[in-house]
């Protein structure tokens, strides 16, 4: 059986990206590592640029490839980003098609700083949201803010939380930054919250929010949970959150806030955060991930 591709961000032929946002791709399998170099391209009008890659794990073990282009991307591009059939799984097999990716970049570069904004009560400052996203204010169902007043959702579905979709109709994605103090760890509160609890806990359907860190000095990853880590003892039914449940029972769940810590990190400055959150599998069903407190 080969290597297949689930779901991945930007969208293709998508427009307006940040020149800083890395490209995502969830995998169905393992990575043969020795099978990655030389086997995947990106390319800015025809020119070669550097991409650091970073491979992650999903809950089930699967790789998560986030790849950062090592310099700030143009605007106004046309970008095109390639992974080569040549990229096998662990067990030897190809990867089913070339995988080709083409966005543009957004007419702008970001340009405000993240750093007073960390637990979003200044709006969009140093935000960018891709797909559904947005900052809300106050309660919201059965999710309070962490702390303050304000915290920030993304969810894999359309139009709950803001007039936007899931890119692809899968992913959804919320960059802080540029951050422009160094920092050696990374943390934040976050609440998950899934239509696939109950009924699908131990699927190959498992909705996944992950968060990447990066920088001119490279790119980590970190899985933060999904609906096979959470698991039915580790959620509890929500109403009234992210328009949940959007499809299939009436039950949804969620975490709770959690927190949550990256450390080790020296990708330099300016460096942004990504969080990101996927309905792997599937097109139903949607998640959310809210996220507060970001500190650094």
């Amino acid at each position: 059986m080969s290597l297949n591709i689930k779901a991945y961000f930007p969208g293709d032929s998508s427009t307006g990206i940040d020149t800083n946002t890395p490209i995502v791709l969830f995998m169905d399998d393992k990575i043969l590592k020795p099978s990655l170099p030389g086997n995947y391209s990106l390319t800015v009008g025809g020119v070669s640029k550097d991409l650091a890659l970073s491979v992650s794990a999903d809950a089930q073990g699967n790789a998560v490839l986030i790849f950062k282009p090592k310099e700030s991307l143009p605007t106004n591009w046309n970008i095109i980003f390639t992974l080569n059939q040549l990229v096998q799984d662990d067990g030897g097999q190809p990867l089913d098609y070339d995988f080709t990716l083409s966005f543009t970049t957004a007419s702008a570069a970001v340009s405000t700083s993240f750093n007073s904004n960390t637990g979003f009560e200044s709006g969009s400052s140093g935000v960018t949201f891709f797909g559904d996203g947005a900052i809300v204010n106050g309660a919201q169902g059965g999710v309070s803010p962490a702390a303050g007043n304000s915290f920030a959702v993304i969810t894999t579905g359309e139009a709950l939380v803001s007039t936007g979709s899931a890119v692809n109709d899968t992913t959804s994605v919320l960059v802080a930054g540029p951050i422009t103090t160094s920092f050696s760890k990374l943390s934040f509160k976050a609440d998950f919250a899934s239509s696939e609890f109950n009924d699908f806990v131990d699927s190959e359907y498992d909705d996944t929010a992950l968060v990447i860190i990066y920088g001119p000095n490279g790119v980590t990853a970190f899985t933060i949970t999904s609906v096979n880590i959470a698991g039915e003892k580790g959620n509890t039914q929500v109403t009234g959150f992210a328009g949940l449940p959007d499809d299939g029972d009436e039950y949804a769940g969620h975490t709770g806030w959690k927190d949550y810590s990256v450390t080790g990190l020296s990708v330099g400055t300016p460096a942004f955060v990504v969080f990101v959150v996927s309905d792997v599998g599937d097109e139903a069903y949607s998640s959310a991930l809210a996220v507060d407190s970001v500190n650094f």
